[in-house]
C-alpha cells in the first residue's frame, strides 16, 4: 500500500491546528481527512475507516475521550491507531486517554517534524504487528496440513486459523 492509501483522520475544534496537521501530513503523502469534534469524527471514521486518528481532548459536542471510548467499543476500530494531540498536560488527562484506548498522547505545542515522526513510528509498528499476524496465520495453515482431519487437535488448529482470518480481514495492509 502506498502512503496515499494510508488514511489519517485529524480531529480538533481549532481550524488553525487542523490546517497545520493536514498540510504537514498531506505533504508526507498521507490521505488526510478532518473533523471538528468527537461526534463528527465518529461519523467520518465509519465512512473512511482511518488507519490513524489524531484527536484533541477538549472539543464541543463530544470530547476526544468519549469519542475514543465509542470507537474502541466497536471491533471495526480495534486496529485503528488513536493518538491524542492536546494542550492538556495533567496526569489524569493522560490516564483517561490511555484508559479510553489511546495508543499515544502528545502534548501541544509540538513541532510538526516531531509529530510527523511520531506518526511514521506508530504506522511502522502497526505494519510490523500486521506482518507478525500474517506469519502466524501461515504457520498455523502449514501445521494444519500435518494433522489428522477430524482429530481434536485438527479442530483446534482450524478454529485458530478461522480466528486469525477474521482478525486479519479487519487489517489494512501497509506498504511492503
Amino acid at each position: 500500500m502506498k502512503k496515499s492509501d494510508i488514511k489519517i483522520l485529524c480531529v480538533d475544534d481549532e481550524p488553525d491546528i487542523l490546517e497545520i496537521l493536514k498540510y504537514n501530513l498531506s505533504n508526507e503523502g498521507y490521505n488526510v481527512s478532518t473533523a471538528v469534534d468527537g461526534k463528527s469524527a465518529i461519523e467520518i471514521a465509519y465512512n473512511i475507516s482511518p488507519n490513524l486518528i489524531i484527536m484533541d481532548v477538549m472539543m464541543p459536542n463530544m470530547d476526544g475521550i468519549e469519542a475514543c471510548e465509542k470507537l474502541r467499543s466497536d471491533e471495526k476500530f480495534n486496529d485503528t491507531i488513536i493518538m491524542f494531540l492536546t494542550a492538556r498536560g495533567e496526569d489524569y488527562s493522560h490516564v483517561a486517554a490511555y484508559d479510553a484506548g489511546a495508543d499515544d498522547y502528545v502534548q501541544k505545542p509540538v513541532k510538526p517534524k516531531i509529530l510527523v515522526s511520531k506518526v511514521k513510528g506508530l504506522l511502522r509498528r502497526s505494519k510490523k504487528n500486521f506482518e507478525k499476524e500474517i506469519e502466524a496465520y501461515e504457520r498455523a495453515k502449514k501445521e494444519l496440513a500435518l494433522l489428522q482431519p477430524g482429530s481434536a487437535e485438527y479442530k483446534n488448529r482450524l478454529e485458530t486459523i478461522n480466528i486469525f482470518g477474521r482478525k486479519l480481514s479487519g487489517y489494512t495492509e501497509f506498504e511492503r
